[in-house]
């Protein structure tokens, strides 16, 4: 099930480099967000945060550097 969730925490932080240019698809950050916050407000401590919105980051500038 963790593996899930930080699977689905990576995708949504890769998403988010779809709304900028060149490919324009603002949508793409609108979900990629809500993903992102609706696991950030459903963790029990600010500790059991810190994973997820790291792997969060990696996608996000993962995706960005190609």
């Amino acid at each position: 099930m963790k593996a899930l969730k930080y699977l689905l925490v990576l995708l949504a932080g890769s998403s988010i480099h779809f709304s900028f240019s060149p490919y324009d698809f603002w949508p793409a950050g609108i979900a990629g967000l809500l993903l992102f916050c609706s696991v950030i407000v459903s963790a029990e401590r600010p500790k059991s945060a810190f994973f997820p919105a790291f792997v969060f980051a990696a996608g996000f500038f993962g995706a960005g550097l190609s």
